[in-house]
């Protein structure tokens, strides 16, 4: 039920059929001052830029924002699959996802740090178990979407032609061993200063540290929250990470795309 269940520049029929009128309307509606966030960073002139913003935006006249109406996506009933025949692949994949909480939501922490631990380089999970150790896979990688609603949490696994059951059952016993055992401390541990690393080093960025604090500011009405998200990340327990694990990360939970080589 979900808007992100169709692409979110629509369809080449409704774009066509679009017109001028429906265009300046949806303008009119949505890319205006007070729904916009607007950041600066760099060497910024503070009392001469916030002049600027006020010449340039102040007499745009706010407008009454429609009440957004966010759909509760229903809890999955059971696993879904399809398959796909790609002309370009030169290698048979899957893409699983499963549906988590969105991005502004306590659990996020957790579920980053284990995204992390299953998928994180050659240190995650997947690639000691599927590449390094049993050999069936040639690239797995885990993330996190981070969008509004409901999220997922993505698992891509290339392999070689006739290893996908020997990837999914190795698969299904590292994602066991999640939901029964949790994760290691040196796991947690090497995480937690992982991602203290690139967060600090992506503060280095204006335009990294731009877009965080608008962010925040977008989410949760806070852009100081920046300052609290490495504390938030290096404070998950194993224990938070094995929940979240056998909460979301279930069998009939699962979406499986086959991707096939054409013949």
């Amino acid at each position: 039920d979900w808007a992100y269940a169709h692409a979110v520049i629509g369809t080449k029929e409704g774009i066509e059929g679009a017109t001028l009128d429906m265009v300046q309307s949806f303008h009119g509606t949505w890319y205006v001052p007070n729904n916009a966030t607007l950041v600066l960073a760099g060497d910024v002139d503070v009392p001469q830029a916030l002049a600027l913003i006020r010449e340039w935006f102040e007499p745009i006249p706010a407008v009454s924002l429609p009440e957004r109406h966010v759909p509760v996506e229903p809890e999955p009933t059971g696993p879904r699959e399809d398959h796909l025949i790609d002309a370009n692949a030169r290698l048979p994949a899957l893409y699983l996802a499963w549906p988590v909480p969105a991005v502004n939501q306590p659990e996020r922490y957790a579920l980053e740090v284990l995204a992390r631990v299953l998928g994180d380089g050659k240190s995650g999970r997947l690639y000691r178990r599927l590449v390094a150790e049993k050999r069936v896979a040639i690239q797995v990688s885990a993330s996190l979407e981070s969008k509004a609603g409901p999220d997922l949490l993505n698992v891509t696994i290339i392999h070689e032609a006739g290893a996908r059951e020997a990837v999914l059952s190795e698969l299904a016993s590292v994602l066991t061993e999640l939901r029964e055992d949790g994760i290691t401390e040196a796991e947690r541990s090497r995480v937690a200063n992982q991602v203290s690393t690139e967060f600090v080093y992506g503060l280095a960025s204006n335009l990294h540290r731009a877009m965080l604090l608008a962010f925040f500011t977008f989410w949760y009405d806070d852009p100081l929250k920046i300052n609290d998200e490495i504390a938030a990340l290096s404070g998950v327990t194993a224990g938070q990470v094995r929940d979240v694990a056998a909460r979301y990360l279930l069998p009939d939970r699962r979406v499986t795309l086959v991707v096939e080589v054409a013949p």
